[in-house]
Order: structure tokens, then sequence, then C-alpha cells
């Protein structure tokens, strides 16, 4: 978009009545009118679809998950409405989140933590099934992707209940779970 100081009057009146949400004369310059028409589309896309809220796993290490309730993560026995399994007991730090994948699809993605003595944190990913089927979809993928776009992709098999991959991460370092089920994709960011 050009600057103010190239624009006329009547070219900043254009532009603020296209921003405001009113039509653009019809004498107006139609290059200008396509640019503001533009900008307030990117505005518009912007403010409906926000920055997705990066989970701070350093916060649950202290004991700090109000900001991560508010997004949906919750205790295992919360989230699966019963006392946790012995095999998912005994873990200094485990927090599931209910995702959707469509009407008939729900899993949960389990995030467990572990900090070791070199500063590092062990973080498992698990996508379990909710107890309402048997076997996650075979078409499902578990992917973790780092902040230099190392990646690694499970998929799902036929009698699969759960996905499951390990990662050691640093101090600093950010990171993104993905799961996708045919054409859907649901993403959670992460940092350490």
């Amino acid at each position: 978009m050009q600057t103010n100081k190239d624009l006329t009057e009547e070219e900043f009146d254009v532009i603020w009545d296209i921003l405001g949400g009113n039509p653009a004369p019809d004498n107006a310059n139609p290059n200008i009118v396509l640019e503001a028409e533009a900008f307030r589309g990117g505005l518009i896309a912007a403010m409906e679809n926000p920055a997705p809220k990066r989970v701070n796993l350093t916060q649950w290490l202290k004991g700090k998950f109000t900001d991560t309730v508010e997004i949906g993560w919750q205790t295992l026995e919360e989230v699966f409405h019963r006392p946790v399994p012995a095999f998912m007991a005994g873990v200094e730090i485990k927090r599931a989140k209910r995702i959707d994948l469509n009407k008939e699809q729900t899993v949960i993605l389990i995030i467990e933590l572990k900090e070791l003595e070199d500063k590092q944190l062990k973080v498992i990913f698990q996508v379990r099934v909710t107890g309402e089927q048997d076997y996650l979809p075979t078409t499902l993928k578990l992917t973790v992707t780092d902040q230099s776009a190392n990646k690694l992709e499970v998929s799902a098999g036929e009698q699969d209940d759960y996905l499951e991959q390990e990662w050691l991460f640093e101090n600093g370092e950010n990171f993104r779970v993905t799961l996708n089920l045919n054409d859907i994709e649901i993403t959670e960011f992460f940092s350490i």
C-alpha cells in the first residue's frame, strides 16, 4: 500500500472508508480500492484467527497450569473421568487434552514431562482412544516437529489404541504436535 505521503486527500478518504467497512465511491482509483480491500481483509482475518497459544511446558514443571487449563489441558483423571490406570501413574508431570478430530472421532493427547539431570526435558507424546472406541483410526498420524523443522511421524495401525513418541528438548526450544486424520489437521504449539 502506498504511504500517506503519496496519497491525495481523496485517496486517503477512500482508504479510510474501506477500512471502516464502507463502499468506495464509483470514481475511486481502482488500484487504491484493491489495495485497501486486501489490507482490510488481512486485518479481519488476523482478528478472526489469532495466533495459536503456545503452551510453555516449563510452567508445568513449576506447577503452574492456569493458562493451559483455559485451552483444555487437564489432569488425566479429569480427562478420563476415572482414576488413572497404574500404567499411567508414577510420572513427574502428565497433562491431557481431548481433541475432537471430527463429529465421530475424539482422541486424547497426553504430554508427559520428566526433567533430566543435564537440564534437558524428556517429553513423551501419546495419543490414546477415549474409551468410546477400541482402536485409533488407521489414517491417524501423530507428527512432532521441532524448531529446526526436524519431524517424526507415526501412524496408527489396524489395532492400535495409542501412538507414542519420545523427544528430548533443551530450554528455549519451540515445537509443535500435529494430529492428522484424512484432511483434518489439528496442531498444538509448545515451548520449553
